[in-house]
């Protein structure tokens, strides 16, 4: 059967935007690659991250473990009215730290699901009916990482598709119902590992 003259549009649509995706992404590495290793690190902003964390930054957080973060999901002030719209922020776990979402300014569209905080400082301006407050049963494993015990309310329990997201911290496989947060809980290998600062400035650098 000869795909339709739709299927052909989609088709040639998806092609276009990986393309674009792709460039972006090399373009982006062309930037932080003038920059020195010591400069990832350096926090020229104090109300901002360091610039490590703007490597690869997208406007979505979806399926993320954060524990004992004095701050964990926020957007400080911006002036002349800069902001973020059209934010996700679903099916991540959050525990301890100070509230689970402190934003100020400007911040439409955003799109909230499926979250479990547990003894953080409250949910902050997190909307009632996304989260869930409930012990995830977290454990530091191996390299300090936190992963779910057997048990777990964020096993399972994922709200929504998301196709996109189809490997957990591991690159192991999602499997349909995804678990909440970075570890998806699987006996298949590990196809990722821990990445220290040094693996990150190595893959920037391409070294």
């Amino acid at each position: 059967m000869r795909p339709s003259s739709t299927e052909t549009s989609l088709d040639a649509l998806r092609a276009g935007l990986v393309q674009r995706y792709q460039r972006n992404r090399t373009r982006t590495r062309e930037i932080f690659s003038l920059l020195s290793d010591a400069a990832f690190y350096e926090q020229p902003i104090s109300l901002r991250h360091p610039i490590v964390f703007y490597v690869g930054h997208l406007p979505g957080f979806t399926f993320n473990t954060l524990v004992n973060n004095e701050r964990n999901y926020f957007q400080t002030g911006r002036t002349n009215g800069l902001g973020a719209t059209d934010t996700v922020f679903a099916n991540n776990v959050l525990q301890g730290g100070g509230a689970a979402a402190s934003l100020s300014g400007p911040y439409t569209g955003g799109v909230w699901s499926g979250n479990i905080i547990w003894q953080t400082a409250g949910p902050g301006v997190m909307p009632p009916g996304t989260y869930d407050e409930v012990d995830p049963l977290l454990v530091a494993k191996a390299n300090g990482l936190f992963r779910p015990q057997t048990g777990s309310p964020a096993i399972d329990t994922a709200v929504g598709d998301f196709p996109a997201v189809d490997v957990d911290m591991d690159g192991q496989p999602r499997q349909n119902p995804k678990d909440r947060g970075a570890d998806e809980i699987s006996d298949a290998p590990m196809a990722g590992k821990f990445l220290t600062p040094g693996d990150l400035l190595g893959m920037i650098h391409q070294r």
